[in-house]
């Protein structure tokens, strides 16, 4: 997060890897094998799955980001906090 509380997009994919492994986590938790799996899982594109895991979630729709939460059995804000830099109580301190 820069000085001014936005989320740097230039540091979005230095966070991805560890967005991914969060999200491969959950999805081994719900028994979900690959990422395809998670695309019929939660309804969504491949195409979305990758945007997931390239942490261009500012170009998803939030229906979206709620299916995949949905699937993956966790909040969307939890998602949303494994794959950017936005801390799951919403950037309060």
């Amino acid at each position: 997060r820069n000085n001014t509380g936005y989320v740097d997009k230039t540091r979005d994919m230095e966070n991805s890897g560890d967005g991914q492994q969060r999200i491969k986590q959950w999805m081994s938790q719900v028994k979900c094998r690959s990422w395809r799996a998670l695309a019929e899982r939660s309804g969504v594109s491949l195409y979305q799955i990758r945007q997931l895991r390239e942490g261009e979630v500012a170009r998803m729709r939030l229906e979206t980001l709620g299916q995949l939460a949905k699937a993956l059995e966790v909040t969307t804000v939890d998602l949303l906090a494994a794959v950017t830099e936005i801390s799951p109580d919403l950037g309060t301190d």
